[in-house]
């Protein structure tokens, strides 16, 4: 059986500026959708085993303290219950590395970060219209 959905965007960044332009770009994009933050990727994780229902999205940082982005997608592809969890990389790093270590591990998208409000609402509207 397939794990129902919420109405929740996981935002896992340990950086405040970049979720905050994040969380300004995706109210404006999908204004019906609640943004929980976290701040690493043990800390998603956590909330990913607690929660009853699972996000309908998380958008993912890679370079952050205790657990990075990478470990932590690696550990929600190997768990069965998250196989359908849409995770798009959200991050600074724009390293052809990151983005195949990222494909590999299969994310559902690589997103640079941009520099400025309207960059990131031009970044985040083709992540709403496909994943929201």
């Amino acid at each position: 059986m397939k794990p129902q959905t919420t109405d929740y965007v996981f935002l896992v960044d340990d950086d405040e500026d970049d979720c905050f332009l994040t969380q300004l770009a995706l109210e404006r994009e999908a204004p019906q959708y609640k943004f929980k933050t976290i701040g690493n990727g043990m800390a998603l994780i956590d909330a990913l085993n607690q929660a009853s229902v699972l996000p309908r999205l998380v958008l993912l940082d890679l370079n952050m303290p205790i657990m990075n982005g990478l470990e932590a997608l690696e550990r929600i592809r190997q768990n069965e219950r998250y196989a359908d969890l849409p995770v798009v990389i959200l991050t600074t790093s724009d390293q052809e590395s990151d983005k195949q270590q990222a494909a590999k591990l299969q994310a559902d998208g690589f997103i640079t970060k941009p520099f400025t409000s309207e960059q990131y609402q031009q970044a985040i509207a083709p992540v709403v219209k496909q994943w929201l």
